[in-house]
């Protein structure tokens, strides 16, 4: 192999990285600009359809195709001759022991090494987005900045001309939350 044959070798590489970046691009751009009303189905057809499109492309067909044209030979008549040969050569049997155990082990220590190094499982009790007790816990982005009290989204309704907030009571024209820290913020803001 001459340097010329491996720099054309290193510039298909980066070429191929260059375009699949601008694809990737441009897949993010067009969904980021989809309508704000059923975002989310946009994403999910704009990242699966070009997924599936590849994954037919690249192993569907050649799979069919491959499984076709075993049962041909250079003429193109059906034949079982290709089996034949494979069950009775020796080198074809070992190649395909050689391939059932790449196929068998090389999942199954995948799996065993990546579950055995991976993040310890949670405690039975601790389930992710309720507080202890089973109650829902308030995200930290979510939280006012007086740390005492979870923002709310919408006003709560007056008891008697007062509004409650958890543990604590609110004047329903307060405009404080009552975190006696110099919050300006209204507890239903």
């Amino acid at each position: 192999m001459t340097t010329a044959d491996l720099l054309g070798k290193i510039l298909q590489v980066v070429m191929g990285l260059a375009i699949f970046a601008a694809i990737v691009g441009l897949l993010i751009f067009l969904i980021d600009r989809a309508p704000k009303k059923g975002r989310d189905y946009w994403q999910l057809a704009g990242f699966l359809l070009p997924a599936i499109l590849l994954l037919l492309i690249g192993l569907v067909y050649p799979a069919i195709r491959t499984t076709g044209l075993a049962f041909v030979d250079n003429q193109g008549d059906f034949t079982w001759n290709n089996f034949i040969w494979m069950f009775t050569q020796p080198a074809a049997i070992r190649t395909l022991i050689n391939t059932v155990i790449w196929v068998l082990l090389v999942p199954t220590l995948a799996t065993a090494l990546g579950l055995e190094h991976g993040p310890p499982p949670r405690p039975s009790g601790d389930v992710e987005g309720t507080a202890r007790g089973g109650a829902p816990a308030v995200p930290q982005a979510r939280r006012s900045r007086c740390r005492d009290r979870p923002r709310l989204r919408r006003r709560l309704p007056a008891r008697h001309g007062r509004q409650t907030l958890g543990a604590a009571t609110l004047s329903a024209s307060s405009d404080r939350c009552g975190c006696r820290r110099n919050c300006r913020r209204r507890p239903w803001a």
